[in-house]
């Protein structure tokens, strides 16, 4: 079964997740859930509903771009939100007078350019659809 020509990108974006688990989970590749590095079965769940809309988006074809927008739209602002709280920690820290951590890494870089350019093809691709 083919996806309908304007949603392949978007439909296989959210139904590799199971490929971005397993990059995670064993290899350490953290690109999807970058903003979850601390908490495991929240980033465990994340994968689920990531899937989850990846099922939905191949079950109903019309509404793949919503459920990319939409999972991408959160996916930037809890990045957006992780990337807020570790700027704040650093800030403690230096206030603190103790060593500084590497906080935004290439995997948050990874994550939020993933992210982005789903967001955007299918922002694209509905308003050339309407």
């Amino acid at each position: 079964m083919n996806p309908p020509p304007g949603r392949g990108l978007q439909l296989y974006y959210l139904a590799a997740t199971p490929a971005f688990f397993v990059a995670d989970r064993f290899f350490g590749l953290s690109v999807r859930a970058a903003f979850l590095d601390g908490w495991p079965a929240a980033r465990y769940g994340y994968y689920l509903v990531c899937f989850a809309c990846g099922l939905w988006a191949w079950r109903a074809p019309a509404l793949t771009g919503i459920i990319a927008k939409t999972e991408s739209s959160a996916n930037i602002i809890l990045l957006v939100f992780s990337v807020m709280l570790h700027y704040y920690a650093v800030i403690d820290r230096v206030a603190a007078d103790a060593p500084l951590d590497g906080t935004f890494g290439p995997a948050y870089a990874a994550n939020l350019a993933f992210a982005s350019v789903v967001f955007m093809l299918a922002r694209f691709r509905s308003m050339r659809a309407a």
